[in-house]
């Protein structure tokens, strides 16, 4: 048994950290912050979303948002307190 559970443990120790900067991608502040990066650049908010959905996808296997609408949505409701707290 303690066998066993060595060597479950070595393994979940071998599974490396997290960057930060993808650890901050995984919330819906970093996300919003890095929107308001790409709006700077992209020809269109939804081209700025989807461009960070590729990331996200590419970083965690999966969307963080279902689709523009609801990131929208969550977009203006939480984008205001983000930006009182900076």
């Amino acid at each position: 048994m303690q066998r066993e559970y060595d060597a479950i443990m070595q393994e979940l120790y071998a599974i490396p950290e997290i960057h930060p900067q993808a650890k901050e991608l995984g919330t819906t502040r970093g996300f919003i912050v890095r929107f308001e990066q790409l709006i700077k650049v992209c020809e269109s908010y939804k081209e700025a979303y989807e461009k960070l959905e590729e990331v996200h996808v590419r970083v965690y296997g999966r969307r963080k948002y279902s689709e523009w609408v609801t990131f929208k949505s969550i977009y203006y409701r939480k984008s205001k307190k983000i930006q009182k707290g900076r």
